[in-house]
Parts: structure tokens; sequence; C-alpha cells
């Protein structure tokens, strides 16, 4: 077992489940009273009624350490073992000072302070009782070599050698962006890597000249992260494509996806090189970073993007002549950009279109992808009431190329 996991074990966490109520956990963790009140709040929140801001609604978890540590044990266990396991295999990379910030209750730098007690750690948030439940953790655990400070980033005046930040992209920061959506994945990283630069400047005037960040953080929305690490590496703050790893975790019956990486002072590298050395560690199946449209929303982005040079492929049925489905991909006026569709025959019969915006550099992959399709699902409601697929010496494959005009 991990030193990670043998250390949450020791805290008693309970995921919730389908089947399980968050109430009745929180009620037996702590009592009625104090169990109903963070209970009846996730419930509010959750169906967007709630008239607690997000700050009152962190003091409320942290009236207690008990009520703290039980709300994250059903919302972030996942997140927790995922991240203390990495921050683990990261750590003779770890020297010093070291600060956490936003360090709630104090789970991950009482974590670091306990595999290495030759460091100094310091823990930082704006919630005073999340700092009172810090130090009451370290106590608890009888942790020497930490401790916790109500304080801003902005406002620190001390340098560190080492900075973890763990989920405080989401937590504090207006992340989720208006973009166009026919966008290319590099511009999606440029608008977030603009929002995110005042943050990445904070942590730049607190690390010392050789010191290393560890990110651990959402990747809620597409060009989030990359983003994120651009804004970084205009600091001075090289990302290691080494560390960085994706993870995808449970929340409370949700799947959420998040991205760790560590980066360093002083290592210069630019945005292109780290553009494809994104793109080669997260992007190497059709499609896990770009956005995916379907239907009237899919036809209208289709309308208003395609143009350049198209690459498509009808399948024709042999006995009928009919055009079962088109298999396409276009680049626009983004260089950086190529999109692919398919349309085809839903379950009823009906067309629908669907389409996915990729980066440049996959554009042979998607291309063979597409050639390689050799096979369609679709229920031709006018002729059987039975959903089938074209056998292959049914079909007849034709390619096209031809340019389309830019849009007026």
């Amino acid at each position: 077992m991990s030193k990670a996991k043998d250390y949450l074990d020791g805290f008693g966490f309970e995921q919730v489940s389908y089947s399980e109520n968050i109430e009745d956990i929180l009620v037996r963790k702590l009592g009625k009273e104090l169990g109903l009140r963070i209970s009846r709040e996730i419930d509010a929140r959750a169906e967007g009624r709630s008239r607690l801001s997000h700050q009152e609604f962190y003091t409320l978890k942290n009236t207690t350490l008990d009520s703290s540590l039980a709300v994250t044990g059903i919302f972030e266990w996942e997140h927790l073992t995922d991240s203390l396991e990495w921050l683990e295999a990261q750590i003779d990379m770890f020297h010093g000072k070291v600060l956490d910030i936003g360090c709630d209750q104090g789970i991950a730098a009482c974590f670091i302070a306990k595999i290495r007690p030759d460091l100094d750690v310091v823990g930082i948030d704006m919630c005073t009782e999340s700092v009172r439940n810090a130090q009451e953790l370290a106590s608890r655990l009888n942790i020497k070599n930490v401790s916790f400070r109500s304080v801003a980033l902005k406002d620190l005046d001390d340098r560190f050698d080492s900075v973890i930040a763990m989920r405080t992209l989401s937590e504090n920061l207006n992340t989720r962006a208006n973009y166009d959506v026919s966008q290319s994945l590099i511009n999606r990283g440029r608008f977030y890597r603009d929002l995110m630069r005042d943050y990445a400047s904070q942590i730049d005037n607190v690390l010392n000249p050789d010191g290393c960040f560890f990110s651990v953080d959402r990747d809620d929305w597409v060009g989030m992260s990359l983003g994120w690490m651009m804004a970084l590496q205009e600091r001075g703050l090289g990302i290691d494509a080494q560390t960085c790893t994706r993870y995808t975790q449970e929340e409370a019956a949700h799947t959420v996806s998040s991205i760790s990486f560590m980066a360093q002072k002083g290592v210069e590298r630019d945005e292109n090189s780290l553009y494809v050395e994104f793109n080669r560690t997260f992007a190497k199946t059709i499609d896990p970073c770009a956005p995916y449209y379907q239907g009237e929303q899919a036809a209208l982005v289709f309308q208003n993007s395609v143009r350049g040079t198209v690459f498509c492929f009808n399948v024709y049925a042999k006995d009928t002549g009919k055009c079962w489905a088109q298999f396409g991909a276009f680049t626009d006026d983004d260089p950086t950009s190529i999109m692919m569709y398919v349309s085809r025959y839903d379950e009823t019969g009906a067309p629908y279109i669907e389409l996915g915006n990729y980066d440049i550099s996959r554009k042979d992959e998607i291309l063979e992808e597409l050639y390689e399709t050799r096979s369609v699902y679709i229920r031709a409601g006018r002729f059987r009431a039975v959903e089938y697929r074209i056998p292959e010496k049914d079909m007849v494959m034709n390619r096209k190329l031809f340019r389309i005009k830019p849009s007026l």
C-alpha cells in the first residue's frame, strides 16, 4: 500500500455511492443538527436554490474539523487518493520551504510534512475556519514541521522552494469561458491563459529562483489545463512533461477529470513546443480534448465554420444508390484546427450531423480513421423497422477532395 493510501485510510472517509444517502452519512458522523444543516445545503446547491455564496458554504463545511473531513470524504476521496499518490511520486523534487495554497483543513500539507519531516511546510487559506481545523489536524497527527496561516497568496512576503496548488483554479477563478464553439484547442488555451495570468504571476512571485510548482487541478473546460500551463510558462515556469498525468474520478456519482503536472522556475519553453507536448500527452485518441456536437448544434457549427479543403467520403448502398452517410474533415481559417463531421441517419431514420474540432497536427490520423470506416449503423425506417449494419459488400465508397469558399 502506498503511503498516501495508508495515510487517508486513517481518516475513515466514506465516499457516497448511488445507493447511499449523504444526509444519513453526515447525521451519523456529525450529529443531527449539524449533519442536517450541511446535507440540506448540499442539496440546495445541487438544485440551484442555495442562498449561500461559495465562501459561506466553505465556512459551513469547516464548522468543525470532523465536518470538514466528512464532506471531503464524501466528495473528494478519489481526488485525494490520486493527488496524494501523485505528490508522493514527486516527493524527491520537494526541498526546503514548502507552500500549500488553499490548504483547506490541511490534509495535503500534513501528508507532505509527515512523509518528509526534513521539510518546513506552510499551508495558507483565506478561510479562518479552515486554518483552525488544519492546526487541529496537525495537532491530532502530532506533526511538528507544518504551520498554517489565514492569508491571501498575493499578500505573502515569504519565498518558497516548493509550492503546491490543489484545485485552486476551479474553486477560485471564473474559468468557464463563453468562447466560439468552433475555436481550436490552442485558441481556447490562449483564452484561459489570459484569464490565469495574474494567478500565475502570484505563484511566480513566491517561488525562489530554482523553485518547483506542483499543480493538481480539475480539467473542467476544454483548453483550461493547456491555458494554465501557458500562463505559467509565460512566467518562466517550464512544464515537466514526464510528470503530466490525467485522472478520471467519481465525485458523489459525478465523473470529473483532473490533470497534475510539475513546473520548474527558470526552465524556458516556447508556446508551440508546449502545445505539441500537450497533444502528445493528452490527445492520443479522438477525442479527449476536443468539443463534440450533435444534431442542430452540430449543423449550426458546421454551417458557420466549414471552409477550406474538404476531404469527404460518401457511403452508398449498391441496391438503391442511396447515400447513407458522409464522413469528412476540413480545415477552417485557423491553421491549427481541423474539423471532422459525420452526417448519417439516426435510429428514427432522420438525418443528423456529428461534429468534432481537433488540432491540425492530427490531420493524417483523422483522415485515416475516416477512410478506414467501412460500416455504418442505421435504421431505415422507410424500408425496414429494424436496426442493421450495411455489409461492406453492399457499400460503395466515393472519396472526394474539393474546396469550399470561406463563408461571408
